[in-house]
């Protein structure tokens, strides 16, 4: 009587009869026949179950869903109607990606076209194959090594359910490591990856991260090389204290090839949390609290321990992890039973469900947080029809485990995955805060089901910071003679409880009296501001350094003594202006630490001075600019393009002014 009065189901039957006319003689076996019917509904409904309401008393299950993570083959049953939600996953989610990328008229008709035309041009008579010509049906060039218009989508939907895709060999290719949720607000965050085209050079304006604060408009940095071949990197300035900062890398060729990391981009796109500190890290290689067990847990086999795991396979497939997910010397991790046991069946989670509480934390004094952990999970499937899979739970509480919000689940994550989620989206940040994570296995099922957790942290904003940042003035700071045009250091160091998020810089030229200058604002705290000297003469100045911390609180410093600021054309030491190209041999030499490169130039004119590897390499980029005549004066930090710390050993500043070149040898001692 129900299935009578569902649209859905009506969309279903009648999609057997499209496979029967698409297919004539053979027609696909059953399970393709299933499949498919159910994409028919899909397409006509909008929607992801099939007969929502089909189950007595219950309005919010089906009797099938498109929206899953069904693997082939590992959850290929031989049951046809659950067997063919594999292949209907593959299209309800390459069809989303469409909707989420392209106007709704568009995604739907190339999401209808390629499965049409892949059954009627091909006849597919396995998953596999179906898929397969998906792509050859997109394709618009007979070449599939170049990707199809719209690959990405296509490939999503398959690699989400365990297909496979034909290799892109012809076009961009953008390699690269998320970042991680980082404790310190300064910045800046440097977004590092390989880019190269095998089609033809890169085209260096389109080399970009793109980067938005929450859900804010995007901004985009352009990418610079690092020195090291195909490598390049974006630096995203530094973010206030709980931002969630999302971006994505973009790159194309000059014959217009284009790629996007990760695939998809803007839709999707990598995330990382700025936070404060770190409020609790659990290694789980010693106890800190955790307890195992609560109201109404049953399993009889595969309850949480801690301890050293021991690896389970089954068919090849692991199913207990070997290794916990910290790195060496930890060996240890939460997970259900650490025997291997004889078979994969005899210690997994058996007949219930097995529950893992954490000890309470105090969060009362953050405005945010987000916890990060590692998990693994495998997960039998269930094959009755109207029952999900096995998943591991995790809930939240803000009132010590009165009561319990779920925050997170997941069904089979293939390994380790590491899971970062903002707390603060789901409980209130109380000084009674606990987490549970549950796993089960049903009593009707008889499911290989294991799971681990590891590496679990806390980490927050503090609700509110009185604390100034500190600061120290160390240049100039008394009895220098700066030159106006000239290239010269201010450095400085500041700290704060939290972070410093920027500095301003400001000069005085009345002894200390007024800073009206401005020399630069909303600096990176790294230490140190090349400034090209201006508003002398003046023999009575001085530099102020103010550091801006996420909460609004101001710290300063000023020049302990004055230093004098000289016009170009005046004499210093007694010499007169340059008459001659010079670059002087860096000081000082070798080094351990910073190195300051003089060089004179008597004529306006464009320089460029960088330092260089033996091997001819920009280590880093120190001026670009068109400069007038006059002494300059600038530091290497010792670090490279990409901020990283160069290496000992020998290395060239080089200097082009007009049509002068020069080179001079320095040792880094490490």
């Amino acid at each position: 009587g129900n299935t009578g009065q569902m649209g859905d189901v009506v969309y279903h039957e009648y999609g057997h009869g499209i496979t029967q006319e698409v297919y004539g003689y053979p027609e696909p076996p059953s399970g393709m026949h299933e499949g498919n019917s159910d994409v028919t509904d899909n397409f006509n409904s909008r929607f992801s179950l099939i007969g929502q309401g089909f189950y007595l008393n219950n309005c919010t299950a089906g009797i099938r869903n498109s929206e899953n993570s069904l693997q082939y083959p590992d959850d290929w049953t031989g049951e046809n109607h659950f067997s063919g939600q594999i292949i209907a996953g593959v299209h309800w989610d390459l069809w989303q990606e469409l909707l989420a990328t392209m106007p709704q008229a568009d995604a739907d008709s190339v999401a209808a076209r390629i499965w049409h035309y892949a059954r009627k041009l091909y006849k597919p008579m396995t998953q596999p194959d179906q898929v397969a010509y998906l792509f050859i049906t997109d394709d618009d060039d007979a070449e599939l090594g170049n990707g199809t218009p719209h690959y990405d989508a296509i490939c999503l939907g398959a690699t989400n359910h365990g297909f496979s895709c034909p290799a892109i060999t012809v076009g961009v290719f953008i390699t690269h490591s998320p970042l991680g949720t980082t404790t310190d607000p300064v910045g800046p965050y440097p977004v590092t990856a390989t880019i190269y085209s095998t089609a033809a050079s890169l085209d260096p304006s389109t080399l970009e991260v793109f980067y938005r604060v929450g859900a804010g408009a995007w901004s985009s940095i352009l990418m610079s090389p690092t020195g090291t071949p195909d490598q390049f990197v974006g630096l995203i300035p530094g973010q206030a204290c709980g931002s969630s900062v999302n971006y994505y890398i973009s790159a194309s060729d000059v014959l217009g090839n284009h790629k996007t990391n990760p695939a998809g981009a803007p839709a999707a796109f990598y995330q990382f949390h700025v936070l404060g500190a770190e409020i609790a890290r659990h290694t789980f290689e010693t106890d800190l609290g955790w307890t195992v067990g609560d109201a109404g847990d049953n399993a009889t086999t595969g309850i949480w321990e801690r301890g050293n795991p021991q690896g389970t396979a089954y068919s090849g497939e692991q199913i207990q992890p070997e290794d916990d997910a910290s790195v060496a010397p930890g060996v240890n991790c939460y997970v259900t039973q650490i025997p291997a046991g004889t078979n994969a069946a005899q210690y997994d989670v058996d007949a219930g469900k097995t529950s893992l509480k954490s000890p309470i934390f105090d969060l009362s004094g953050y405005g945010s947080a987000v916890i990060e952990f590692n998990v693994w999970v495998y997960s039998g499937t269930l094959q009755q029809q109207g029952v999900e899979p096995e998943r591991i739970h995790l809930y939240a509480s803000s009132n010590g485990g009165s009561s319990w919000t779920q925050i997170y689940q997941l069904l089979d994550s293939g390994g380790w995955n590491l899971v970062s989620l903002d707390l603060g989206a789901f409980i209130s940040l109380t000084d009674q805060v606990r987490f549970r994570f549950v796993i089960q296995d049903l009593p009707t099922s008889n499911a290989l089901v294991e799971a681990a957790v590891d590496e679990f942290r806390v980490l927050g904003c503090p609700l509110s910071d009185t604390q100034v940042p500190s600061v120290a003035v160390a240049a100039p700071n008394g009895a220098e003679q700066w030159i106006a045009g000239e290239h010269h250091d201010i450095t400085w160091s500041a700290t704060d409880n939290v972070g410093v998020t920027s500095v301003d810089i400001r000069l005085s030229t009345d002894g200390g009296l007024t800073y009206p200058t401005l020399i630069a604002t909303g600096e990176a705290n790294d230490g140190v501001y090349d400034w090209t000297a201006a508003g002398g003469p003046s023999d009575s100045c001085m530099v102020k350094v103010v550091a801006h911390d996420a909460a609004g609180n101001l710290g300063e410093d000023v020049s302990d003594e004055l230093f004098q600021l000289l016009d170009a054309s005046t004499a210093v030491d007694g010499q007169a202006p340059p008459v001659a190209f010079a670059l002087m041999a860096p000081s000082p030499n070798p080094t351990s630490g910073r190195l300051t490169v003089r060089y004179e130039i008597p004529v306006g004119c464009h320089v460029e001075l960088g330092v260089y590897d033996v091997a001819g390499r920009v280590v880093r980029r120190l001026v670009n600019a068109d400069q007038g005549p006059g002494r300059y004066s600038i530091g290497w930090d010792g670090r490279t393009q990409d901020g990283s710390s160069a290496a000992g050993g020998v290395y060239f500043t080089r200097l082009r002014a007009g049509d002068f070149e020069a080179t001079s040898r320095a040792v880094v001692l490490k």
